[in-house]
């Protein structure tokens, strides 16, 4: 009877602890943005802060489940790399988003920046984000060249404009 409890005590204490360590980890997985607001970043261009659907202004990033090919034709997830980037930029800290406009979806266009600069500059910069091909928001010509230049992300082969990947592709643009 007592090697019973004992067993009965080992497995209780094994689940508690299993179910503590979860949280723990589950929210240090969690990002928050400036005012604590919880971030669910959905691509390279767009993100969840608290219930409110933000895409980033004047940036178009390819979508989550669009490829590109590297210098050597050999196809790479592209969109999954880009929502990568911004999910490390905003995990940095600091998130602040101004919103300018509202999109055809509802969503907030908004500026982003974080404790490290401009989210927009920062992901075109990196080659995983192009000009949105919207005459309300300016480019960013300068970053755009840089990276290309220097062949970085998208810019490493060839690409798609996350655009025209989406009209090619309707039913497989979203990864929410």
């Amino acid at each position: 009877m007592l090697r019973r409890i004992g067993y009965l005590l080992l497995l209780a204490l094994t689940l508690a602890a299993w179910w503590w360590f979860e949280r723990r980890d589950a929210e240090l997985r969690t990002i928050r943005a400036a005012d604590g607001a919880e971030i669910q970043v959905i691509d390279g261009d767009s993100l969840k802060l608290g219930a409110d659907k933000i895409r980033i202004a004047g940036i178009d990033a390819p979508e989550y489940r669009q490829t590109c090919t590297d210098a050597d034709g050999r196809a790479w997830p592209c969109g999954e790399a880009a929502r990568g980037a911004l999910e490390r930029l905003v995990r940095g800290g600091g998130l602040v988003c101004m919103e300018r406009a509202t999109d055809r979806y509802g969503r907030k266009l908004a500026d982003c920046r974080t404790g490290a600069g401009d989210v927009g500059a920062a992901m075109v910069r990196a080659g995983f984000a192009l000009g949105a091909r919207d005459p309300r928001f300016e480019e960013h010509e300068a970053e755009l060249a840089d990276a290309r230049q220097a062949r970085r992300g998208v810019w490493r082969g060839t690409h798609q404009h996350p655009a025209d990947w989406r009209a090619a592709h309707p039913s497989r643009q979203r990864a929410d």
